[in-house]
């Protein structure tokens, strides 16, 4: 008998950022940016899960969908769920870096680059490593600007990097008054 893998997929809408929520059995595995289809959701399901079905389940949700209300009210600035995560050990260590950039603030490629023993030449292994990872939020890639301070890529788009990073921004300000 083949056993089967069971992903579970909710929608997760709040006032600024809408999106999938994608759980393995051992965690959060991916966070879609999109909502009108599926494409991105399956396309990262074949490439990392052939095998396995997709269960719409918001109680199976439900407490990743809670951290995710709380980032979006303000008042989380971390989560502490259990994930799913799997890449190359090279994107492994860029993703744990992402952990480190605080929030309300941001990093650029070559601080990433520095952070993890490496030259300015590594800034676009790292922003590729950064492109690919499939927890944005999470794993804040959306912390991450150019070398200049620019905003660059994000797989949700600009405005939606720029709605994050400024959401941040709101609630880091508060925290501190």
């Amino acid at each position: 008998m083949i056993l089967v893998a069971t992903l579970y997929i909710d929608k997760f809408e709040s006032a600024i950022w809408s999106g999938f929520l994608v759980v393995s059995e051992i965690g959060l595995a991916y966070v879609s940016h999109y909502t009108k289809d599926l494409k991105d959701v399956t396309g990262w399901q074949t490439k990392n899960y052939p095998d396995a079905i997709l269960v719409s389940d918001s109680e199976k949700l439900a407490p990743y969908a809670k951290q995710f209300r709380e980032y979006f009210n303000g008042e989380r600035f971390k989560f502490d769920f259990p994930v799913d995560l799997n890449g190359s050990p090279f994107q492994m260590r860029v993703w744990d870096a992402l952990l480190d950039i605080p929030y309300g603030q941001t990093a650029s490629y070559l601080d990433l680059a520095l952070k993890l023993n490496r030259d300015h030449r590594s800034s676009q292994a790292i922003g590729g490593a950064v492109g690919a990872n499939p927890l944005s939020i999470v794993y804040p890639c959306h912390r991450v600007v150019g070398n200049d301070g620019s905003l660059t890529g994000y797989a949700g788009g600009l405005d939606i990097k720029k709605t994050l990073l400024n959401h941040e921004l709101e609630h880091a300000f508060q925290n501190y008054k």
